[in-house]
Formats: C-alpha cells, sequence, structure tokens
C-alpha cells in the first residue's frame, strides 16, 4: 500500500540455502528457488524463477518477505510476511509412437523429459531413431537436435533405463553409445552426449536402479568394471570399477529387477540353483546393501517364488514384485504379482491373495504411485486380472485390490512409467482402448486408462 524502495528487496539468483529478503521455496523453505526480481511498477514485484518446474506435480510455492523491505519513505513492514499456494502443473503431453522396431523395453521420466527405450529404428515422421529417443513432455514432441543419432543412440537393444541425478542410464546389448565404444552400459549427459562413465559388463545388462549415488546393474554378466561380479554389480556415479558390493550369485540365470529399500536391495531374475549373498535363493533374494557386503538376509522370503521375478518396484516400506510365478512366492498365495515388508520379508502388509486376486499369466512390469500399482504383462481376458476383465495392463490400489484403470491393450506390455496424471506404457501393442492406433508406446490417463489425444 505505499511505494516501494526497490533496493531493499532482492532475491538470490541461483537455488540453494535460503538467502535475500524476498524467497520462494516449494520445500518448506529448506531450499530457496533462485530467479530474478523485476518492479513493473513501485507497488508490484514480479518473481521469475530460473529453472521451470516439471509436468504433473503438485507444488506447495511458499513465499516470504523479511520485514527489512522498506517503502520509499524507510518505513520498514511491521513483520514478516508469508503466503502459501498449491497448484499442479499441466498435463504430461506424447506425441507419437514407433514406426520401425519390434518393441519399447525401457521408460524413464526426468521433470520434462520421457526417455525411452527398445528396439527400434524409426519413429513418428520417419525419423531416426536408434534404440533411443527423447520426448519433451510439455509439448508432447520428439527431441532433436543432440538428442537424436549419432550422440544420443545405441547400436544394440536397450533394456534398462534410470535417472542418476541429472544423467540418464543406460543398459541393454550394445557396444556403441553415442559414437563411442560403450559396452553393454553408458550414461548420457543433460544435453544428450554420452558421459566418460564406460564400465562395460562381459554378458548383456537388464536391470538398473539408483540409489543416493550408487548404480545398481543386474544382468546375465559375470565380470563387470573389469572385475568379478556375477549377474549383479554397483557402481559409484562416474566411477568405472564397482564398489565393494558382492552378492556373491552361485546359480545360474539373470538377475533382471532391482530395487532398492534403504539398505536393502531386492534382487528378482531368472537365477536359481545356487545361493546369494550366502543363502540359497532361487528367483528373489534380499541383500544388504548398506554395508556394501553383499550379504542375504537369512529370513527374507526363504520360501522362493516357484518361477523367476520380472519386475520390482518399492515404496512406503514395501517390495512390490511380479512376473512368471502362479499361486506362491514367499510361501503366500500371490498369483503373478505380491507385496511383503521391504525389511522383514514378510506379508504382513495385508495385501491381496489367494484365489480371485493377482493376474492370470506372467507380469512383465510394475509402476507405482501414493494411491495406484499399475501392472502390465501377458495377461488378458475374462478373468485375467483381479477376477476381471484387463487386457495386459491392469491396477490395484496398494493392498491388492481391483482399481478402476483400464487401458486395453492389444498385445504385451513391456514397461511402465507413471507421473501424476498420466501413466506411460510401452511394449509390443499396436492398439490401445480396445480399437485405437499407438504403435509400442502410448500415454494414458492414471484413474481411468482413457489414451491421451
Amino acid at each position: 500500500n505505499q511505494n516501494m524502495n526497490t533496493g531493499t528487496i532482492n532475491a538470490q539468483a541461483a537455488g540453494g540455502a535460503c538467502t535475500g529478503t524476498f524467497q520462494v521455496s516449494v520445500d518448506g523453505f529448506a531450499t530457496c528457488l533462485g530467479g530474478t526480481v523485476a518492479f513493473p511498477t513501485q507497488t508490484t514485484a514480479n518473481f521469475t524463477t530460473a529453472v521451470g518446474f516439471c509436468v504433473d506435480t503438485q507444488y506447495t510455492m511458499q513465499v516470504k518477505i523479511l520485514n527489512t523491505v522498506q517503502s520509499t519513505n524507510s518505513v520498514p513492514m511491521t513483520a514478516t510476511y508469508s503466503s502459501s499456494n498449491t497448484f499442479t502443473t499441466q498435463q504430461a503431453l506424447m506425441r507419437g509412437g514407433i514406426t520401425a522396431g519390434s518393441e519399447v523395453r525401457a521408460l524413464a521420466i526426468s521433470c520434462n523429459t520421457l526417455f525411452v527405450g527398445g528396439s527400434f529404428s524409426q519413429v513418428t515422421g520417419a525419423q531416426t531413431r536408434n534404440n533411443l529417443m527423447a520426448i519433451d513432455l510439455t509439448t508432447g514432441n520428439l527431441l532433436g537436435g543432440s538428442f537424436g543419432p549419432p550422440t544420443f543412440d545405441t547400436n544394440g537393444a536397450v533394456n534398462a533405463l534410470a535417472i542418476d541425478g541429472t544423467q540418464l542410464v543406460v543398459g541393454g546389448s550394445f557396444t556403441m553409445a553415442g559414437g563411442s565404444p560403450r559396452t553393454n552400459l553408458a550414461a548420457f549427459n543433460p544435453t544428450g552426449t554420452v558421459t566418460a562413465w564406460s564400465p562395460s559388463t562381459d554378458a548383456a545388462v537388464s536391470a538398473l536402479a539408483v540409489n543416493t549415488g550408487t548404480i545398481y546393474v543386474g544382468g546375465a554378466f559375470a565380470v563387470a568394471g573389469g572385475m568379478s561380479r556375477k549377474l549383479v554389480a554397483a557402481f559409484a556415479s562416474g566411477t568405472n570399477a564397482p564398489n565393494a558390493f558382492n552378492a556373491s550369485i552361485t546359480g545360474t540365470g539373470v538377475v533382471s529387477a532391482i530395487g532398492i529399500s534403504g539398505t536393502t536391495a531386492i534382487l528378482g531374475g531368472t537365477f536359481t540353483g545356487g545361493t546369494v549373498g550366502g543363502n540359497t535363493r532361487s528367483y528373489l533374494a534380499a541383500v544388504d546393501a548398506g554395508t556394501g557386503s553383499g550379504t542375504a538376509f537369512a529370513a527374507w522370503c526363504s520360501s522362493s517364488p516357484t518361477f523367476p521375478v520380472t519386475s520390482i518396484v518399492t515404496f512406503g516400506g514395501n517390495v512390490y514384485f511380479g512376473g512368471a510365478f502362479g499361486g506362491s512366492a514367499c510361501g503366500i498365495a500371490f498369483n503373478y504379482f505380491g507385496a511383503i515388508s521391504a525389511s522383514s520379508g514378510g506379508g504382513a502388509i495385508g495385501f491381496a491373495n489367494g484365489v480371485g486376486t493377482g493376474a492370470g499369466n506372467q507380469v512383465n512390469t510394475l509402476s507405482i504411485s501414493p494411491t495406484n500399482l499399475y501392472v502390465g504383462g501377458q495377461f488378458s481376458g475374462a478373468g485375467a486380472f483381479v477376477a476381471s476383465v484387463r487386457n495386459f495392463g491392469g491396477a490395484t490400489n496398494l493392498t491388492g485390490n481391483l482399481a478402476s484403470w483400464d487401458p486395453n491393450f492389444g498385445s504385451q506390455v513391456l514397461t511402465l512409467a507413471n507421473v501424476g496424471s498420466s501413466v506411460f506404457a510401452g511394449g509390443m501393442f499396436s492398439l490401445v482402448n480396445g480399437g485405437t492406433a499407438a504403435s509400442k508406446i502410448a500415454i494414458v490417463d492414471a484413474m481411468t486408462g482413457t489414451l491421451r489425444p
């Protein structure tokens, strides 16, 4: 209500610890956003953030103006001003599909970019993309320039993607990435160029997980980063040699899924006929990731699933897992997917099990939100998913009860990722919602499964 002394109003240019007399935060002032303040009039101030917001995300925006701010008459504010408002950013957008290639195998979201990996060579508009592509979620359009070949691609299939800070980690079966020699593992900068990280493996990589600066890698290999690491290894970000983590797997098979919960690493796959971390385990095991030893937890799911585990996600202290097991996992009647405590390996969380629960055929992939578990796989038809009709995709709440999500895919779903009101699916399908064309990749509503235009 008075003209401001604009010299007493300042905001920090870069995000970090809160400074200045004008502060804007989305985390309760643990940190503040960087930006610039402009003054259209002496009674109006505009703040423009230096970094944009992510799509499909709810933010609580808090503003604080310190009482050291003065009017042009040198009168200070009587008290520090603060306000708080909640808003949700725009829905994610995605336009396009795969026009040459067999399938989408991996998805990863980093704020406003969707990364897509698989086995393909051409995407919408006859644009060349060799097994990797990036989509701008604010426009839905394919990113070009450095996000196209030869700077952003691989010469073989991409099986797994993960986000490590601002970098994209890529695993698969290739010998070149971004025009540089990389064997089955690579990382790309936010600009789309390959980083110096180059720890090779002697066989394909099938799974990736990132936790506080550590990259966990699973696959069919026996050597990773030049050291003996059978089926699973861990690397400090940017380091080519694996760290001390060693699950000492003695059986045969592949680690095809990794989940991290606190200091526990949960491994799933086709491995059988031996030990994991010193304990006899097949298809599913948990090992200590906190000490770097890889030692197994003896009582954790001591009754192994009957068939392989293909996907693992963790949330809220629980581990959700899916695969080819029909009717038994960890001593519980789980049908192709289930959930147990990540710390104990027990079923006390009350996830639905027994007749009429789970899926009727193999689950390939899981993705989780604060309310739903999204499931994709090979199941279809009447009674195929929690005793209901679901074709290759369905969802439950976090205790295993049927949710309304029904995208009705035309063929197998191999990978899922979700953010806010959006679920992304990749796989082998060409139809969604029973008859709408969507080639190998689609974005659908997180509540209904309806394809987004």
